[in-house]
């Protein structure tokens, strides 16, 4: 998806060139800041419901929160991703399009 994305960038803003590195940076920098933070509200949720390192037990809080983390907000967030790219405006028919039209 990110060369369809540099491609249509390029198509709409000709006079700008060599920009694929800084779509690179930014999709790497998302893409690190969105698995940090992940982690970090994962770990902050298992404190708050009472999750001890090393402790042979744990209440009954601790495993709805794992059961919660890993079954439906995953769904309901790929759910979200997959609306977005649904209507992104970048699809098949676009790109054709766009490898028919000459070169300006």
């Amino acid at each position: 998806m990110l060369p369809d994305v540099v491609d249509d960038f390029t198509m709409k803003n000709p006079s700008c060139r060599d920009l694929e590195p800084l779509f690179f940076s930014c999709y790497a920098f998302c893409s690190k800041l969105a698995g940090g933070l992940s982690v970090g509200i994962s770990t902050l949720i298992l404190q708050f419901v009472g999750y001890r390192a090393g402790a042979c037990h744990h209440e009954g809080g601790v495993a709805t929160a794992l059961i919660v983390m890993f079954s439906p907000v995953p769904v309901a967030l790929l759910l979200i991703g997959m609306f977005f790219f649904h209507s992104y405006p970048i699809n098949e028919r676009k790109c054709l399009q766009e490898q028919l039209t000459p070169d300006q």
